[in-house]
Order: C-alpha cells, then sequence, then structure tokens
C-alpha cells in the first residue's frame, strides 16, 4: 500500500509518498515520492481545486495543411469550378468536393459513403464549416459532372506547372494494369477486362493505366484503358493525347526526348515517336546479339550509382527500328551476381519438380499418357527456360521417363546478357553517363506505380465502381494525388529529404482543440514540434489555414 511518511532533515519536517510490500513475510520500499514541506502540499491542493480542468482531443494537422498549401498553388479549386460550371451546392463548391476525395484518398482508402465521418474525424472539421452532410450521392453528382471537363482541367493544371517553372524537357511513359473488385459484368462497360496481371491476380477483372511524368516526377497525362489491350497497341494512342496536349501548351515538342521501356517497341511505335521527339529506350539482347559478345575489357568506366555500384559501358551505333541510333550497352557487376543468383535458384527448383515428376512416374500406381506428361513439364519448365532446360519424355516397360539437361550453349548465352542493359537514342550528342542515367530515371514512373498500390500514400486500389466513367473519374483523382504529393516534394526540394521521410514529418504536425471547463470556448492549439517540423511549417506557411 502506499502511505505519507515525515522525515525530520537538519530539522525540518518533509512528508514523502512511500510504498511498500511484504516480501517472504517481511515489508521491503518498492518506491517513495517527495512531496516537499506540508504548507507546500497544501498550496498544490488549493491549486488544483481552482485550476480549471482542459480536454483535449487532437488531429493530424501537417499533410493535410500541405495538400491545401499544394492546392492553393496550382487553383485546383478554381480550375475545376471554372470548367465544370457548377454553382456552390449546399456550402461546397464541385472543386471543393473534389479536394476532398483527394485528400480522403491520401490518407487511406476510402469510400464516398465513408467521407463523412473521415471529415469529422480530421482536421478538415475544424477549417471547413458548412452545414450539409457529405453524402456519397453528392459527391457522385459532382464527379459525374467533372468528369467531362477532365482532360481541360489537367491542361489548366499543366499549364500552371509550366507557369512556375516545371516546363518539361524530356517526359517518361509507362503502363501498368490495377486489379477491380468488379465481378459480373454486364457487357455494356469496357473498362475492366481479364489480363496478365503485373500483381499477380490473374483471377480479377483488371483497369490499365498509362502515365507520362516529367524529369521532376510530376505527371503530365494519363490515359486509362481497357486491361487486356497491349501496352505497345495503347502507346500510339498515349503519345497523340500527349503531343496535342504539349501543343496546347506551346511546348517545342522536338526539343523533348520520350522515355519508354522496351516493351513498347516497334516499329511503327518508334517512328511515330521521331516524328515528334526525341527517344531514349531500351532493347531486347536478342535484337543485338553481337554486342552481347563484346568483353568488358573495352568497356568504359561511366559513373557509381547511388548504392556504390560502378557502371561501364560500350558505347556504338546500329541501325534499328529503321533508324541510326546509338546505343549504349551498360553493365553493372552486382546486377550480373543477382541475376545469376535468381537463374540458379530458379534451375535447382525446375530440377528438383522434374525429378519428383520422375518419382511418380515410376509408382506401380502410375497411369499417366504422355499428353499429360508433357503438359505438366510445360508447366514446371517456365517460357523463359525452355532454351536452357531440355527435356524429353521416354517410355520404358509402359512407365515413362524424363530425361533432361541443360544447354550450356544456351546458358552461357544467358550468363553473357546478366547485369547488362541495351539502351539506345537519337540524341548522338549526349555522353554515354548521361544516356544511361536518362533511361535509368523511368524508375520513377515505377516508383509511382508501387504508390498506387501503398494505403499509406495513394492507393488506386481498391476499385468498385462498376461504370466506366466512375472508373475514369476514380483514377483521375488519383493521379491528381499524386500530382500533389509530386509538386510538393518538388517545391520541398531544398530541404535535401525523400518523399517518404517529407510526409512522415508532415503527419507528425498535430493540432489539438483545448477547452477549458465544459463551458468554455474552445482554442486550438499546436503540439510541441521538433526543428525540422518547425522548418517544413513555417516554409509552407501552415498555420494561415487557421487564421482564415
Amino acid at each position: 500500500m502506499v502511505y505519507l511518511e515525515k522525515k525530520d532533515i537538519n530539522g525540518y519536517p518533509y512528508w514523502y509518498a512511500i510504498k511498500k510490500v511484504r516480501i517472504n513475510g517481511k515489508p521491503k520500499r518498492l518506491w517513495q515520492l517527495y512531496l516537499g514541506t506540508a504548507e507546500r502540499i497544501a498550496e498544490c491542493i488549493r491549486a488544483s481545486k481552482t485550476r480549471p480542468t482542459t480536454k483535449l482531443k487532437s488531429f493530424q494537422y501537417g499533410k493535410n495543411a500541405a495538400l491545401l498549401d499544394v492546392c492553393q498553388d496550382l487553383g485546383f479549386i478554381e480550375v475545376v469550378d471554372k470548367h465544370a460550371k457548377m454553382e456552390r451546392v449546399h456550402g461546397l463548391t464541385c472543386g471543393e468536393y473534389m479536394i476532398l476525395i483527394i485528400m480522403g484518398r491520401c490518407d487511406k482508402p476510402i469510400s464516398k459513403n465513408a467521407m463523412q465521418k473521415w471529415f469529422k474525424k480530421s482536421c478538415m472539421g475544424l477549417l471547413w464549416k458548412f452545414k450539409h452532410k457529405l453524402s456519397s450521392q453528392n459527391f457522385l453528382n459532382h464527379m459525374k459532372r467533372v468528369d467531362k471537363k477532365r482532360e481541360k482541367i489537367e491542361d489548366d493544371i499543366a499549364k500552371v506547372l509550366i507557369d512556375v517553372g516545371l516546363l518539361p524537357h524530356s517526359l517518361v511513359l509507362d503502363e501498368s494494369n490495377f486489379p477491380t473488385c468488379i465481378e459480373n459484368l454486364d457487357g455494356k462497360q469496357k473498362l475492366p477486362q481479364k489480363c496478365k496481371s503485373k500483381q499477380h491476380r490473374n483471377d480479377k477483372n483488371h483497369v490499365a493505366l498509362g502515365l507520362v511524368v516529367s524529369a521532376e516526377n510530376i505527371p503530365f497525362l494519363h490515359n486509362v484503358y481497357e486491361a487486356n489491350n497491349h501496352d505497345s497497341k495503347q502507346f500510339p494512342k498515349i503519345l497523340d493525347n500527349l503531343v496535342k496536349r504539349l501543343t496546347k501548351l506551346h511546348v517545342d515538342t522536338e526539343s523533348l526526348v520520350l522515355i519508354f521501356d522496351k516493351g513498347n517497341n516497334s516499329e511503327p511505335n518508334i517512328q511515330k515517336v521521331m516524328e515528334s521527339m526525341h527517344v531514349l529506350g531500351a532493347v531486347k539482347p536478342d535484337q543485338v546479339k553481337e554486342l552481347m559478345n563484346v568483353p568488358l575489357s573495352k568497356y568504359d568506366y561511366l559513373y557509381t550509382n547511388e548504392k556504390g555500384h560502378e557502371i561501364i559501358g560500350y558505347r556504338t551505333k546500329r541501325a534499328l527500328f529503321g533508324y541510326d541510333f546509338t546505343i549504349v550497352v551498360t553493365y553493372n557487376k552486382q546486377t550480373y551476381k543477382r541475376q545469376v543468383r535468381t537463374y540458379e535458384k530458379n534451375k535447382q527448383k525446375i530440377f528438383e519438380k522434374l525429378k519428383d515428376l520422375n518419382r511418380r512416374l515410376r509408382s506401380k500406381r502410375s497411369k499417366r499418357d504422355r499428353s499429360s506428361v508433357e503438359r505438366e513439364i510445360n508447366d514446371i519448365i517456365r517460357k523463359d527456360m525452355r532454351a536452357v532446360v531440355k527435356c524429353n519424355v521416354k517410355k520404358k516397360n509402359s512407365k515413362f521417363k524424363i530425361v533432361y539437361r541443360t544447354d550450356k550453349t544456351a546458358e552461357n548465352e544467358r550468363f553473357d546478357r546478366f547485369g547488362k542493359n541495351i539502351i539506345f537514342t537519337d540524341m548522338h550528342h549526349w555522353h554515354s553517363k548521361k544516356i544511361s542515367k536518362s533511361y535509368n530515371s523511368k524508375y520513377l514512373i515505377e516508383e509511382d506505380f508501387k504508390w498506387f498500390n501503398n494505403d499509406a500514400l495513394i492507393s488506386l486500389t481498391p476499385i468498385f465502381s462498376r461504370l466506366d466513367k466512375s472508373i475514369r473519374m476514380h483514377v483521375f483523382l488519383c493521379v491528381m494525388g499524386m500530382l500533389f504529393y509530386r509538386y510538393l516534394f518538388w517545391k520541398l526540394r531544398g530541404f535535401k529529404m525523400s518523399g517518404q521521410r517529407i510526409l512522415e514529418e508532415l503527419e507528425e504536425i498535430r493540432i489539438g482543440v483545448v477547452r477549458q471547463n465544459k463551458s468554455g470556448k474552445g482554442q486550438l492549439v499546436f503540439e510541441e514540434m521538433t526543428p525540422l517540423q518547425m522548418r517544413l511549417f513555417s516554409f509552407l506557411d501552415l498555420g494561415r489555414f487557421i487564421e482564415e
């Protein structure tokens, strides 16, 4: 139990709170707390009775305020309202409804039905006051209005980006697909389709997204299309839309470089790009087999990447797709080692499965026919390994046996390709280092696609909307959310921090509602911030949204 104990020290009485327990029948002191003199204790008791009680409820403020800051910089609400031409309804404009959806999605995957609940739990309930509920139908009505003006809104936002200094000099184009929760299609909607899933969800209907970003990784264009439409076939449509937008913005496309991966390669596609801008891409080793045999001694040092790995390269010229291109073959020793390990691991798995198949075929109960055995072999040996792992089905004494081996010639050719990347471009005056680094910058857009699958950032999934126009609008708002993030990181580029770190610091900036007694008026108070958080807060002037 806890009790008070008085101690006389130098003739003066002092009080302590002490807790003792019995251990093995003997009292033992666990802890003691110094309280002070009797007068000090009495003063504390009087103060506790007169001090008003404080109630506190806090909200995440920093990230939401930063997104509002970007919204103001880009004039997003004004742009949407201008094109939607819809008057303020129930306290909010069409643009304000859209920014709420973007901010909610940047917080977590959230449905329109849950927006009212999210609004009340977020700091937006403190910043925006209006009398109407955020019903799902209101959101859908406004989204329907905006859907017809998506491209014009993107045009205006792109113009703002250029005006603030984000004129694109190179653009990266890539495509990906995302699973939906849409089943039992009625045939009227075209977007959700079965396809080869990049997330290995072949059981789901998917939606495909083509994205074009600048060197600063800010989206300049997006295109939603049927997932069963091959990327290379969709490429010219995306390119046409891109050239159309850049022409509207008075951007000289002839000085632009378009970067894309080898999945879009074809002679018509390359020719189409060359008609309006420059090309920077990659090709498969099969298209330049002779370059795979060039000894590494003829490669030159290019640079050391962020991981500390040396990148070397071999430069030459070759005719590809009907044009003379400069080709740079880059080599990364660490990538070579990783690919060899993966290859050996996959080959070992195949041999183990073939060995197990032989064991099962020897069983007395086995009644397999040749076609079923060959089908299982095709399932075991992946398509990309069939040139290396050779396999024959033989029959002896009514039993089948698998004879398999490694084709050493094909395996050596595979090893010659590991660690290498074959890049081509018509920018003949560029240094090999710039060619390599510029092509590798496409990891930026690959990172965007990863973010679209991250619930804590700006998740594009899950997709429940069944109508094509609703899906397009949903993707449009998610892309706008990504654009907000990337613009924010560009604005804070002087802080030399990753985007992930910036968001983590902003999310730690919280605001609390403090109320003195039940009848007291509530006040907004910021929680204690670190020096870095204070710098971010000051740089973005986040306090102004409270003052407004």
